[in-house]
């Protein structure tokens, strides 16, 4: 009969992103926000705890939800927000219009009647 296997006590972690250097210097001319760089400040600003010894993958699942939960929602949100932004920025034009032609319709309208009155005296 063989012993139970248990997960390894510490596990290595990476603590730089290496890049291929070919990559990088095709890259080097166009600037480009990896979705990687944009989660970045989301990650580190968020203090996560290491996992401690868990007995069952369920266990350690459910120790990494809780984890993750509040980077995924604060990623979710602030893509939400930026994509909000743009159709907002997008429609501007348009509602900018439709109120000018609805106060200048109101205006018109307000020196017609004053001059009807004014008419009548």
């Amino acid at each position: 009969m063989q012993a139970p296997k248990h997960p390894p006590r510490f596990l290595p972690t990476l603590t730089e992103v290496v890049k291929h250097p070919a990559l990088a210097a095709e890259s080097a001319d166009t600037p480009v926000l990896l979705a990687e760089d944009a989660q970045a400040a989301v990650v580190d600003s968020t203090f996560v705890e290491p996992v401690a010894f868990v007995t069952t993958d369920a266990e350690l699942i459910t120790k990494v939800m809780v984890q993750l939960i509040p980077v995924l929602e604060q990623v979710v949100q602030d893509a939400l927000q930026q994509s909000l932004q743009a159709r907002l920025q997008a429609l501007l034009p348009s509602v900018m219009h439709d109120v000018e032609a609805t106060v200048s319709r109101a205006v018109a309208d307000a020196l017609q009647g004053v001059h009807a009155a004014q008419e009548r005296q």
